[in-house]
């Protein structure tokens, strides 16, 4: 017996029902799996990462991390906060059995993650990430360095949070007492902050190798360098250390000096004169900041930051 056509437009409607009932459960799961991305965890064990950028997050923070190149028992280590579009890379060197502390927002001396090196071989590398607070960079210029030991002859904190690993001497100190209100005095000036800075940059500069001098200068500039910029060109004109050292020259009155060395031979940077009966500082900059102003220097620094790795001082 024939089918009726109601019975017939019944079979085409459930059918037609079923697909889409189908379709719409395929398409919510594949929203759920590409909404989910990464699983947020507070620690990362034995992760692989090779050339291609890997998304990772830690602590509900989104990150890009790829191994831009490996000698020996050392990694070069790219990471990068998402969106990549809003933020700038950080290279970090990194040898097997250490770690890197690093300030992933650029803005502060405190690490907020810890990045350790397992083992590295040709394209690959193995680490761990560890998500963290209070733990502060052995030397800060808000990028990432690695946490052995550093030698740091004095720390200095200003009202800019500036950290310096200069090393500092106090000659001719008749009285203890001026000294130290000398030193309150100049730590007021936003020339000696400045100044700061710049002696960390200078003594973390030790830890930039011609390789990843070469890929932050890659990552920043968009080419190889060449001619001038090279790294053996760059290191040979730049200080190795900025020394600092403060000298009574009569009754309540100071030098304070910032000293650079390049190839041994030494040269004023920058001389502070301080009379602590009215709290005047008096500044000059000379030899290698000769003709820069406060305003310069700080443009300068906001440019190493935002390069965040030791190479940056060198870059600039």
């Amino acid at each position: 017996m024939a089918e009726s056509p109601k019975n017939r437009r019944r079979a085409r409607y459930g059918i037609g029902n079923l697909i889409v009932l189908i379709t719409v459960l395929a398409l919510i799961c594949t929203i759920v799996a590409f909404s989910a991305g990464p699983q947020s965890k507070s620690s990362i064990s034995n992760l692989v990462i090779r050339k291609n950028l890997s998304i990772i997050n830690v602590n509900g923070t989104g990150y890009g991390i790829a191994l831009l190149s490996s000698v020996n028992n050392t990694a070069i280590i790219k990471l990068q906060k998402l969106p990549i579009i809003a933020s700038t890379p950080i290279l970090f060197e990194v040898e097997e059995g250490k770690a890197a502390a690093i300030n992933t927002y650029q803005n502060s001396s405190y690490a907020n993650v810890e990045i350790k090196l397992d083992a590295v071989s040709g394209n690959s590398a193995e680490i761990d990430i560890l998500s963290v607070t209070g733990m502060l960079m052995p030397v800060s210029t808000n990028g990432a360095y690695t946490t052995a030991p550093t030698t740091m002859a004095t720390t200095v904190t200003t009202s800019m949070q500036s950290t310096t690993a200069a090393t500092t001497t106090i000659n001719g100190t008749k009285n203890e007492n001026e000294t130290s209100i000398a030193m309150q005095d100049l730590s007021k000036d936003e020339n000696y902050a400045i100044m700061l800075n710049y002696s960390a940059y200078y003594a973390n500069a030790a830890n930039c190798t011609p390789n990843l001098y070469n890929q932050t200068y890659l990552a920043n500039k968009g080419s190889w360098p060449k001619g001038y910029a090279t790294y053996w060109n760059v290191t040979a004109m730049s200080p190795s250390a900025l020394s600092f050292s403060i000298n009574r020259t009569g009754a309540g009155t100071f030098n304070a000096t910032f000293t650079s060395s390049i190839n041994g031979n030494k040269n004023v940077a920058a001389l502070f004169s301080i009379n602590i009966a009215t709290g005047a500082v008096q500044q000059r900059y000379m030899g290698i900041f000769a003709g820069y102003t406060y305003s310069k220097l700080y443009a300068a620094k906001v440019n190493i930051t935002a390069i965040g790795s030791s190479c940056g001082i060198l870059i600039v």
